[in-house]
């Protein structure tokens, strides 16, 4: 078998699974990385739903996790406007995840236990982000702790 080029696509997947989804499948389309190839449309988690498996995991996990990557992302969604506290609270509630407590995960002392897996991780992912993880923390804690407050309510 031939190759019809010389380059290589390296695709990142994530998995989630374990809840209903809060809202319909979202349709994405990819751009083709190969010339004369049509794009592709993929089905996607909502977008509430993958928040949602975020904080899911800061409230299972807590200290112990080294999931700092979430962490960027809510933050990165929070500042694009695309954080939709109302819906985000409905897909917590409905994974049946225990909203008696507060995440850890955006604690100040969080944040201190884990900023060389922060520095690491950007490093890693070439990220261009040169914030302390305590910065990150303090921007994402009152909306995490809000949609944390709302879920209980449902």
């Amino acid at each position: 078998m031939r190759l019809c080029s010389q380059h290589r696509v390296n695709v990142a997947v994530d998995f989630a699974f374990g809840h209903r989804h809060s809202s319909a499948l979202e349709i994405k389309r990819l751009p083709s990385v190969f010339k004369g190839l049509p794009a592709v449309f993929v089905s996607c988690q909502p977008a509430a739903d993958a928040v949602s498996d975020k904080i899911k995991a800061m409230l299972e996990f807590g200290m112990d996790s080294t999931r700092v990557k979430d962490l960027w992302d809510i933050c990165h969604r929070i500042r694009k406007e695309t954080f939709d506290m109302e819906a985000v609270a409905r897909s917590l509630a409905m994974s049946g995840t225990k909203t008696e407590s507060l995440p850890l995960y955006v604690m100040p002392t969080y944040a201190e236990r884990h900023q060389p897996t922060w520095e690491f991780w950007l490093a890693k992912a070439g990220g261009k982000d040169s914030r302390a993880l305590a910065d990150v923390c303090a921007e994402v804690r009152q909306p995490v702790e809000e949609v944390v407050r709302r879920a209980a309510r449902l």
